[in-house]
């Protein structure tokens, strides 16, 4: 499933909503049904299964010079933590390499 959202996640912040304050509501039913048929646990925008490597994102490093004026979203519409609080148009997620697991009894 990560793999899956960590897509999801890099196609949906291509498209051009027209109010950022529903780029997690728009998400949310999709993650609702995720949650329930893998048995994980939903956090603005990542999942807590997978949390350490979910939150290596970041602006696409290969396109940011065209993209200085990224900016963290008007109002609290997400933790700084997560690539929902960003208006950039490109998120890129660095590659772990071997078993970057934890449980989730270790995240509480």
């Amino acid at each position: 499933m990560t793999n899956l959202w960590l897509d999801i996640v890099r196609e949906y912040v291509s498209l051009k909503l027209s109010y950022e304050s529903d780029r997690l509501p728009t998400l949310s039913g999709l993650a609702s049904r995720l949650a329930e048929q893998f048995g994980a646990t939903y956090l603005a925008g990542l999942w807590k299964e997978d949390l350490p490597r979910q939150l290596l994102w970041d602006a696409d490093a290969d396109i940011r010079p065209q993209y200085a004026s990224e900016t963290r979203a008007l109002g609290h519409c997400a933790p700084t933590w997560s690539w929902a609080s960003l208006t950039a148009p490109h998120i890129a997620y660095e590659t772990v390499d071997g078993a970057f697991r934890v449980t989730p009894a270790s995240i509480s």
